[in-house]
């Protein structure tokens, strides 16, 4: 756990240097670094129109990793004018403001997908051999308005006229390049089970999903499988019955048996509860924690992968610790765009 601290408080160094060096950068300079991956194509000067989608979408992007906070479409405009050389250029923000206001969803989507497949590409290492994504959940506050309150309200255990408006969110997360690979947004009332199995489609046959407890479940894994995607997951606390120990493969590692209950989730019809099997097979593999100031000293592991010689226990132990990389990158994304709020 230590030596993953280390290697986290490294990886986070790196990426603060880079973040650094970006907001150096001037416009063309990102442009040419990031244009290869990114494939937006620069139109340069129009005539009609100087605030195209890609021009825009450049601005945009320069905006955000810049330090200027105080008047950020400003920023921008004094960008385009640096960029773009147009000595005509009206220094009011509207113009930038509107082509902003442009910028289609499906084009930002597309973009999205061309970059989580190309990453990889460009570095990250699999684990052994498969491409592993990792789902986390947070929450957002919201400005305090009639229309946030209805489409997001509190808590019902909130008291009325305190706190704010909560969004929460699923996110899932390309574990060798931390690309966000999705995102799926509800309100608090949501659970965020059920917005990450949204995401699914975004998985790879073949792939491993990295969780916490609060994703495993039986049904889950069953139809997890179904779509050739194995799962690795800290154990539910509440997995205590309807469990058969089958075989021990290693020290701390057994073969075991989940039985389905009789209890259909809320989630589910009952025909679908119905038509997954009875009984499915899985590895629960025991994980010391050896961290001074940890209350928790062992934990279990929940996995759909059962070959234990092409997968041996140690290997799952090291790749569950680096599920806590999914935390960071969240936190990441809302200091980089100042999403405090």
């Amino acid at each position: 756990m230590g030596a993953h601290r280390s290697h986290a408080l490294a990886d986070r160094a790196v990426l603060s240097a880079c973040v650094r060096r970006l907001r150096r950068l001037p416009l063309e300079h990102l442009v040419a670094l990031a244009g290869p991956v990114v494939r937006l194509i620069h139109v340069g000067q129009m005539r009609r129109r100087v605030f195209t989608a890609a021009t825009t979408f450049w601005l945009f992007l320069s905006q955000v990793l810049g330090p200027a906070r105080a008047c950020p479409a400003r920023s921008g405009v004094r960008n385009a004018q640096a960029w773009l050389t147009q000595t005509d250029l009206s220094p009011s923000t509207s113009a930038y403001c509107q082509a902003r206001a442009r910028l289609s969803q499906t084009m930002l989507d597309k973009l999205l997908a061309h970059l989580v497949d190309q990453l990889p590409h460009h570095g990250g290492a699999r684990w052994m051999g498969r491409l592993v994504t990792v789902v986390d959940g947070t929450t957002l506050s919201m400005p305090d308005t009639p229309d946030n309150q209805r489409a997001y309200p509190q808590s019902s255990r909130q008291r009325p006229g305190c706190g704010f408006p909560t969004m929460r969110l699923a996110a899932l997360f390309s574990l060798a390049t931390g690309a966000l690979v999705g995102v799926a947004s509800g309100s608090l009332h949501v659970h965020e089970r059920t917005l990450w199995r949204g995401l699914w489609p975004l998985m790879e046959n073949g792939s491993v999903v990295l969780a916490d407890r609060g994703f495993c479940g039986f049904a889950d894994y069953c139809l997890l499988l179904e779509r050739g995607v194995d799962a690795v997951m800290r154990l539910h606390a509440r997995r205590s019955t309807g469990v058969r120990t089958l075989a021990r493969l290693a020290p701390g590692d057994w073969l075991v048996e989940w039985k389905k209950t009789n209890i259909c989730p809320k989630w589910m019809s009952t025909p679908q509860w119905r038509a997954l099997p009875d009984v499915l097979r899985v590895r629960h593999i025991r994980v010391p924690v050896a961290v001074a100031g940890f209350r928790t000293r062992v934990l279990t592991l929940a996995t759909t992968i059962l070959d234990a010689k092409a997968y041996p226990a140690p290997c799952f132990a090291d790749l569950y610790r680096r599920r806590w990389m999914a935390e960071l990158f969240l936190r990441d994304i809302k200091i980089t765009m100042g999403m405090d709020i």
